[in-house]
């Protein structure tokens, strides 16, 4: 990609050629919001450029900037496909952890049980799990899986039915809960339709206030569909096209809704007590966050993913 659309574009347009009018490399942003221990001056990168002395050089600058190693790659190419594979497999592991949350819910088995006798063993060997939820959001995971698909398909004619199947479960996570919300809801004869939603958290990862290619901004425009009575809470966001709820409206609002909706788990919404609204009678948690047993004692339905 690096080279289709900068190389090229310099030659057609200025007539620069790589190599002697000027040098070309390439390290892909390593990036984990929220993460305390780890940011962009300390995470290992990887790097590829056009020749040796582009790539040396590259090193040199990105050493002298960033307390990480940088790993050289033979090629631009490759440093591509570092990038790209990363957050495939990290899409793939999360789109596996939402199929199994699919099938515990159909033989009524609990995600967090199952999860916990995996951990028994996947922790003795350093491995580590991705937990259910409404899909991966940002810039990363749910993109790149996409160029890795185009490339693979069009430029060297691989299968990727693997990576296809991996988005398609994702993307349409925040329409399952939508759906397993609604069965719960007619089960007691009432609609859903005629309910009043509040959703908490906007962004696509919680403590954070991106929302590039947000699951819960899926979810409340699929939501919106069937339903206008729907507000959003999120004070971590602040420039988004929809209208969202202010803290003294929140504070109004949230004790007359019949539906709340744990949409992103901001560390703020995890310290609520939803119990304490007699209002609320049905609890979304999309991503299992919330004390299922203390929401169920006080007489309200919880929805987990895979609970």
């Amino acid at each position: 990609m690096t080279n289709k659309y900068i190389k090229n574009a310099l030659y057609s347009k200025f007539g620069l050629k790589i190599n002697e009018d000027y040098d070309l490399a390439y390290c892909p942003e390593r990036i984990d919001p929220g993460n305390s221990k780890y940011w962009v001056k300390n995470i290992n990168r990887v790097c590829g450029a056009s020749s040796k002395k582009a790539l040396n050089r590259t090193l040199e600058f990105y050493k002298s900037i960033l307390k990480a190693e940088i790993i050289p790659m033979k090629s631009i190419e490759e440093a591509e496909l570092v990038k790209v594979w990363e957050n495939s497999m990290r899409n793939i592991s999360i789109a596996e952890s939402n199929l199994l949350a699919i099938i515990c819910d159909k033989y009524g088995f609990s995600i967090k049980r199952i999860l916990t006798g995996l951990n028994s063993k996947v922790s003795q060997f350093g491995l580590s799990l991705a937990y259910p939820g409404i899909g991966p959001g940002g810039h990363c995971i749910p993109e790149d899986i996409h160029y890795l698909i185009e490339t693979s398909n069009n430029d060297i004619k691989v299968s990727t039915k693997l990576f296809e199947e991996a988005v398609k479960i994702n993307e349409n996570m925040p329409q399952y809960v939508i759906n397993k919300l609604t069965k719960e809801i007619e089960k007691d004869n009432r609609e859903i339709e005629k309910m009043k939603i509040l959703i908490l958290g906007i962004s696509y990862k919680p403590n954070s206030s991106d929302i590039r290619r947000s699951q819960a901004l899926v979810l409340y425009n699929e939501l919106r569909k069937i339903n206008n009575n729907i507000e959003i809470y999120d004070p971590l966001v602040e420039n988004i096209d929809t209208n969202y709820l202010k803290e003294e409206e929140f504070l109004h609002y949230i004790s007359e809704v019949d539906i709340i909706i744990l949409s992103c788990a901001h560390n703020l919404f995890l310290n609520i007590d939803y119990t304490k609204y007699k209002n609320v009678k049905y609890v979304l948690d999309c991503w299992n966050k919330l004390d299922k047993e203390k929401i169920l004692e006080s007489g309200k339905k919880y929805i987990g993913v895979g609970e």
